[in-house]
């Protein structure tokens, strides 16, 4: 775990504590379904290894983005308790960390201000990159804007 970017942060000692705590490791397999829309769990995931997909639509056929080693997913219904609003799916084999509510509110403080911390970090850094996607759209379509006469 030490070497994903998620838990750089983390000391050795604090990553024991995460290892020993409810928190669980899971495999999936090429195609298989991590994270499906409208489910309902307060679980939070950490790509250990493996690419996965976000996809969305009744037949999963529109990619949203791939999900790295490092990438965090599920932050939403963890905070929010609200439903799953897209699909995560395992792209190659795949190996995530995941914990909930319950095991997140056991960890000491600051086990779990350096995991808030690092939610937040990934909701900016995704806020950043749809900023960046949003500004390239909008300039490719005012390129693309038929003359006016």
């Amino acid at each position: 775990m030490k070497g994903n970017p998620f838990f750089q942060a983390f000391s050795d000692s604090e990553i024991e504590d995460l290892v020993k705590e409810k928190t669980c490791f899971l495999k999936y397999s090429k195609g298989e379904g991590i994270i499906m829309k409208g489910d309902r769990e307060d679980t939070l995931f950490v790509l250990l290894d493996g690419t996965a997909m976000v996809t969305k639509g009744v037949n999963k056929e529109f990619i949203l983005t791939t999900l790295e080693r490092g990438s965090v997913f599920g932050e939403m219904s963890l905070l929010l308790r609200k439903s799953r609003t897209t699909n995560i799916l395992a792209q190659t084999n795949v190996v995530v960390w995941k914990i909930n509510t319950e095991s997140l509110n056991v960890l000491n403080m600051e086990i779990q201000n350096l995991i808030k911390g690092k939610i937040v970090e990934f909701l900016v850094q995704r806020l950043n990159d749809m900023n960046d996607k949003f500004i390239k759209l909008s300039n490719e379509r005012k390129t693309n804007k038929p003359a006016t006469r």
